[in-house]
């Protein structure tokens, strides 16, 4: 009786590896990875606390919208994609902001529940902050927290390239 639900297990095993419908599952999850190693990782500090607050991108002027969400864009899954908190008031970016990112007056919660994107034009009106940023750095690959609290508690992110210079 063992060997016979232990070859009917491997049977089943065998099966499923080699449906076509989880090969491709696999490879589309090693291509979003891929995807996920080429984006850069984003330290930052802001000079007050935005961590529930939408970030935008502005032109160098701050007179021009570069880049918004749509509400659909502030999850990961099905979790809201605020900044993860990390060691000394650095915070690790999960949106996609630079050095020219401006902050909303609305929070991810009420911006995600909104039936459709804003206009460009009216999210000039509701900005908070046009310069909230102290600290913004680019480190690469590092995407572990515990990584990029050693750097931060260590020599502070000096391995990473500074995006305020």
């Amino acid at each position: 009786m063992k060997n016979q639900t232990l070859l009917l297990f491997l049977l089943l095993a065998l099966a499923t590896a080699c449906n076509p419908a989880n090969r491709q599952a696999r490879k589309q999850a090693k291509n979003m990875d891929i995807a996920f190693e080429q984006k850069p990782t984003i330290v930052y500090k802001t000079k007050a606390d935005y961590r529930d607050k939408v970030p935008i991108l502005l032109s160098e002027d701050g007179k021009t919208v570069l880049s918004y969400p749509a509400p659909s864009d502030l999850f990961i899954g099905k979790e809201l994609a605020k900044p993860i908190e990390l060691y000394d008031g650095y915070l690790l970016d999960r949106r996609g902001i630079g050095p020219r990112v401006a902050f909303l007056d609305i929070s991810y919660m009420a911006y995600a529940r909104l039936p459709n994107t804003p206009k460009p034009k009216d999210l000039l009106g509701m900005l908070l902050d046009t310069d909230p940023l102290t600290a913004c750095y680019d480190c690469g690959n590092i995407r572990a927290v515990d990584k990029l609290n050693v750097l931060i508690k260590g020599k502070g992110l000096g391995k990473c390239r500074d995006l305020m210079e």
